[in-house]
């Protein structure tokens, strides 16, 4: 009786043994399966091309898609001065160039192509970002427009076209369980006027502090970034909205976020992952007191070859504003960050970059 039961309770383990196994590999399965969506080995890169654009010199350039075509953005002082649309020469036809040749439509002349793959190391330092705000509820595509949302953005604008911090953290705990206005606010579209319209902007602090409120981390961190990056569209735009609007950054401090590790993701720029300019990136840094601490990790991106050339340039533009954040600084350390510039091991496109940047203007 004994060893049948003793039989009975070793053929129960071994099941419940062969079970959990089974369960340990199906979890470790999908656990693989979602590390490699979040980090795929290799993908596209946004080329960096050097070239002509019809008769005028060539330069190097970061070509972008846009629409039907390409968006070529100049990485050194051009006569052009903007990005320039070129709808009609598509990426495909771009990446097919061989040097030398003119596109079938005779806009652009490649002369050198860098880079083709994102490495699995720019990847890997952007997905933090990826995964901080996967399940976000922020629609990039929405062209919704909801008074509402408008009208409340506008009450809380004052005189100077600044707006009430407590004021608006209050709202947002008051407000926090109103599910139709947190869709509202989800759809809605904000378009500035011009870059002295601070609407898109306090309509964004809105939303974030009302994910907050709600416990939504994923939306608020993507609000976050939208706040960061300054990027909302507008009828006319200048350089004066990235000057007059904080990047917000300590908010992402305040809610116990990650922040080094979000800032240094978004260094590294590739299809499809979260993007700022390299001056917001670098003034989030110093807004939230993390300029000096991530200087040396900013220098050993600038000179990874485990990353391609555009996020190497990306990282050494972030690397010299960290240290010249104005003209001012330029004047003073300047020379001193050229000569550290000399000594790191960064490439061509970069160390031409350093010279122009550390030279007073």
């Amino acid at each position: 009786m004994r060893s049948r039961l003793l039989i009975v309770l070793l053929a129960f383990a071994v099941v419940r043994l062969l079970t959990g196994l089974k369960q340990w590999r199906d979890s470790s399965s999908e656990s693989s399966t979602e590390l490699s969506l979040n980090l795929p080995s290799v993908q596209p890169a946004w080329p960096v091309v050097r070239g002509k654009v019809g008769s005028e010199e060539a330069l190097w350039y970061v070509a972008f898609k846009h629409r039907e075509g390409v968006q070529l953005c100049p990485l050194e002082p051009s006569d052009y001065g903007w990005c320039r649309e070129l709808d009609a020469l598509p990426m495909s036809e771009l990446m097919q160039l061989d040097a030398g040749a003119w596109s079938s439509v005779s806009i652009f002349q490649l002369e050198e192509r860098l880079d083709e793959l994102v490495p699995p190391d720019a990847v890997a330092l952007s997905s933090f970002v990826t995964r901080a705000t996967k399940g976000s509820r922020l629609d990039p595509t929405t062209r919704e427009f909801d008074r509402k949302v408008d009208s409340i953005a506008w009450s809380f604008q004052d005189k100077q076209g600044g707006f009430d911090d407590a004021q608006v953290r209050a709202w947002a705990a008051k407000n926090a369980k109103d599910d139709a206005l947190y869709e509202a606010f989800t759809k809605h579209h904000a378009i500035g006027s011009c870059s002295m319209d601070a609407i898109p902007h306090i309509t964004n602090v809105l939303f974030a502090e009302l994910a907050l409120a709600r416990g939504d981390m994923p939306t608020f961190i993507d609000v976050q970034l939208r706040l960061l990056s300054g990027r909302y569209d507008r009828v006319a735009w200048s350089s004066f909205s990235d000057d007059s609007q904080s990047t917000r950054a300590e908010r992402l401090v305040e809610a116990k976020v990650d922040v080094d590790a979000l800032l240094l993701g978004l260094v590294v720029q590739h299809p499809g992952s979260k993007n700022a300019t390299e001056g917001r990136i670098a003034r989030a840094m110093w807004e939230v007191g993390r300029a000096e601490a991530l200087l040396p990790r900013v220098e050993a991106l600038a000179t990874s070859r485990s990353l391609d050339a555009y996020d190497r340039y990306r990282a050494t533009y972030v690397w010299l504003l960290l240290q010249l954040p104005d003209e001012e600084s330029v004047k003073t350390r300047g020379a001193a960050v050229r000569a550290r510039g000399e000594q790191l091991d960064l490439d061509a496109l970069s160390r031409q970059l350093v010279a122009r940047v550390t030279t007073s203007r």
